[in-house]
């Protein structure tokens, strides 16, 4: 964290901010503890597609000249670097985005912030990821067979439905897991919270696609998701088995009975298989995640952490390991947070301009032991 002066540590924290206020139920994000410059964050895969209520891990590192260049970021939900989980979702942990750098297209801008640069991420998490591909565009494709094309992009989301559910979610849970190794415990929990209360989505999906288990993956571009096995069969049966292991050791009541399910040639849903309209199969009614309640014990510390940020921001949750716990920062005592001898006089801000504006946050002026009384706090 060395080498950013007040303007950069400033910024981060308005970014902090904007972030805890939108109160995402899909992006969930925590520094670590001593250092705002390095931020993970879970994503959610969006309802109605093939990354559906997956946990997609990223790492983010602010750079010493932010805003004016973008944050670096490492996608590490990967199986071990082993799935490439879309074109522009590298399994080397790559991300591919113009606003990133990584990518031609729109340029990083000042403007930009961490929750912004997270739903661009999201947003490549889409119905059809085929089209993500140069040269493959929806666009395109027109040119080409419709139904070979369509075929295609289903085969895709096959692929991409079956390595969420195998890596992006019962994968996270995994307690020998390297894609979670370094994952702050905070994260750790808002994935078993939401695991456990959606349980049953995940069995009830596993089941609904039981029919396609030990069939050939079909992959129109096997680099794409790191298979590199044509050979590669769907495992459903075995998710399965897995899942009722993480029931167990989460201690998860949840009983769900065969016989509510039956044969159907209905349409299959994004990430099922385009086999479904010829093969039985089991259809689960009305799949859909709920959002885990504020009070759930597990993800209690992660809402205090958002109440404290909101309400004042404060810096002393971010204070290096040589700190002493009875000391608290004031807007006058931030010396030994910035290095004022990095400046950035390209970089102007609102909060520059304004003296009415502070930048942190607790008073340690009084003599009232009450030390978490919080004085002041970042306009935003």
């Amino acid at each position: 964290m060395s080498g950013l002066n007040r303007t950069h540590i400033t910024r981060i924290m308005k970014d902090l901010v904007e972030f805890y206020r939108e109160t995402s139920k899909q992006i969930f994000l925590v520094t670590e503890d001593t250092d705002i410059t390095k931020i993970h964050a879970i994503i959610l895969g969006p309802e109605g597609t093939p990354y559906e209520s997956g946990y997609f891990y990223f790492l983010l590192t602010i750079p010493s000249d932010y805003p004016l260049k973008p944050p670096k970021v490492k996608f590490m939900t990967t199986g071990g670097n082993k799935v490439r989980f879309n074109p522009n979702l590298y399994s080397c942990g790559k991300v591919c985005l113009s606003i990133l750098g990584t990518w031609s297209g729109p340029k990083w801008t000042a403007a930009q912030t961490l929750f912004t640069t997270l739903l661009s991420i999201q947003s490549l998490m889409n119905e059809k990821p085929y089209h993500n591909e140069p040269g493959h565009e929806e666009k395109s494709n027109r040119k080409r067979h419709k139904s070979d094309v369509s075929q295609k992009v289903q085969n895709y989301n096959d692929v991409i439905a079956f390595e969420t559910m195998r890596v992006a979610v019962i994968g996270m849970l995994d307690e020998n897991s390297t894609d979670t190794r370094n994952m702050p415990e905070m994260l750790k929990n808002i994935i078993v919270a939401h695991f456990k209360t959606n349980y049953e989505y995940y069995e009830r999906t596993v089941r609904s696609r039981l029919h396609m288990d030990h069939k050939a993956m079909e992959n129109p571009h096997e680099m794409w998701s790191g298979l590199r096995n044509g050979n590669k069969l769907f495992q459903y049966k075995d998710l399965l088995n897995k899942l009722h292991a993480l029931k167990t050791r989460y201690d998860i009541v949840c009983d769900i009975n065969d016989d509510n399910y039956k044969s159907s040639t209905a349409k299959p849903r994004a990430g099922t298989s385009s086999m479904s309209s010829t093969a039985p199969a089991a259809e689960a009614p009305k799949l859909k995640t709920i959002d885990v309640p504020p009070n759930d014990p597990l993800i209690r510390g992660y809402y205090d952490l958002i109440n404290r940020t909101t309400g004042g921001l404060t810096i002393t949750d971010f204070r290096p390991d040589n700190r002493k716990n009875d000391d608290y920062v004031t807007g006058n005592d931030v010396d030994w947070y910035y290095d004022e001898s990095q400046s950035l006089d390209e970089y102007e801000e609102d909060i520059d301009d304004d003296d009415d504006k502070e930048v942190v946050i607790l008073d340690k002026s009084s003599d009232d032991d009450n030390s978490n009384n919080i004085s002041k706090t970042i306009d935003q």
